[in-house]
């Protein structure tokens, strides 16, 4: 049988690397730590043309990071159907649900004593999938029992929405790190959820 803690500590760092992906463009920085054997071989697991995407990236140079910005943009900041914020995917008034979603993410935020979005999303709202990954990874990596029990509830909450988010995201692109992304985000929160 599998230590409970481990295995949060696994969908934590999953959770990292689809909010990483969803939240910013490729860099050669993240390109080089997605090598890493147990990113490449997760991401795979969704996609299994992730490992050659990312030789491809190499092979390319700039102007393969270009098209990943590209696609990156069209995707998760200017696509309507493919938007990474609740907000989208909730309720008839966008407007109304980011508010909802912003305060249960304030009230989150306060339970883990975080003051500030930590990373790359401090500046975004707080209905993006990246808000959410990252608060279920630092939810997962506290030490106590109440952080998996916050977890959970995020991702349930996240989860009236993620799946149909992921869904798009597959039948929009063609870039195997952002189908994996979504979906890898789509089955850690599930995965919790079950757990």
């Amino acid at each position: 049988m599998s230590n409970p803690q481990s295995l949060n500590q696994v969908r934590a760092v999953a959770l990292e690397v689809a909010a990483r992906l969803v939240v910013r463009e490729l860099d050669h920085a993240v390109v080089e730590s997605l090598r890493a054997p147990a990113l490449r071989d997760a991401l795979s697991a969704y996609d299994s043309d992730c490992a050659a995407y990312l030789d491809a990236l190499d092979a390319g140079g700039a102007d393969a990071l270009e098209q990943a910005a590209t696609e990156f943009c069209s995707l998760f900041v200017l696509g309507k159907n493919t938007s990474p914020h609740a907000s989208a995917w909730l309720g008839s008034d966008p407007a109304e649900t980011g508010a909802a979603i912003t305060r249960s993410v304030a009230g989150w935020m306060d339970q883990l004593g975080v003051e500030v979005a930590p990373g790359d999303w401090g500046n975004i709202p707080r209905d993006h999938l990246a808000v959410l990954c990252g608060l279920v990874a630092i939810a997962l990596h506290a030490p106590h029992p109440a952080g998996e029990r916050l977890a959970r509830t995020i991702a349930v909450e996240a989860l009236g929405w993620v799946p149909a988010f992921a869904e798009a995201v597959e039948h929009a692109t063609t870039n195997p790190l952002y189908r994996a992304a979504a979906r890898l985000a789509e089955h850690a929160l599930a995965d919790l959820d079950a757990a």
